[in-house]
């Protein structure tokens, strides 16, 4: 019992560390969406025993699935834009998501899945041109990304991404309260606080 009790112990002072890390933003990048989708590729294996979900539609028309998986995109963009404290880039992406969901054809979705598209639409598209409209304020950026990834969440529950993804958590986003992300890597680039504490966060379930 002592030594579960040391290692506990080791565990935490561990994971306080990396929270409580400075790191220094990288040189140039130019190409937030090359740059995004290269760091997406996960360096590093799954954490063992990380909690599973499996998307709930097994059956998804090819069209739409290409119009999601645009979302998606757009969503990591802002989420790679936030983790380098780029305002301008973050709502660029925004834009961008809110324009993709205008183009989504809901007439080929089945009842249960345009159930669950149109429960997450309207707030999602809200915050993604919040981000758009606020790139003169990233502390309002990133509150709305934290909505925004409630909404993306619930929705690649049921959808999928079309490869594994991460739901990833800091616990001291928002002063102490906690906020997740998703991401397409282990690797922990955290939204909410950027350079400052770029590695703070634990990744906490596989969605695919």
């Amino acid at each position: 019992m002592k030594h579960l009790f040391i290692s506990a112990m080791a565990l935490s002072t561990l994971f306080i560390a990396a929270c409580g890390n400075n790191e220094t933003a990288s040189a140039d990048h130019t190409q937030h969406d090359q740059a995004a989708k290269k760091d997406s590729v996960a360096a590093e294996p799954a954490p063992a025993n990380l909690a599973t979900i499996s998307h709930r539609f097994t059956q998804v028309d090819a069209q739409l699935s290409t119009a999601l998986e645009t979302i998606w995109q757009h969503y990591y963009h802002i989420q790679f834009a936030l983790s380098k404290d780029d305002a301008n880039e973050a709502g660029n992406g925004g834009l961008a998501l809110a324009e993709a969901m205008a183009k989504v054809n809901k007439a080929t979705m089945p009842a249960d899945q345009k159930a669950l598209y149109e429960k997450n639409e309207e707030d999602l598209r809200m915050h993604a041109q919040h981000m758009a409209e606020n790139t003169g304020n990233i502390k309002h950026q990133r509150e709305h990304f934290q909505k925004m990834s409630a909404d993306v969440y619930d929705l690649l529950k049921g959808f999928g991404a079309g490869n594994p993804v991460y739901k990833t958590y800091c616990p001291m986003a928002f002063n102490n309260k906690g906020a997740f992300w998703i991401s397409t890597a282990t690797e922990v680039k955290n939204p909410y606080f950027g350079k400052d504490m770029l590695t703070c966060g634990e990744v906490q379930e596989l969605i695919k």
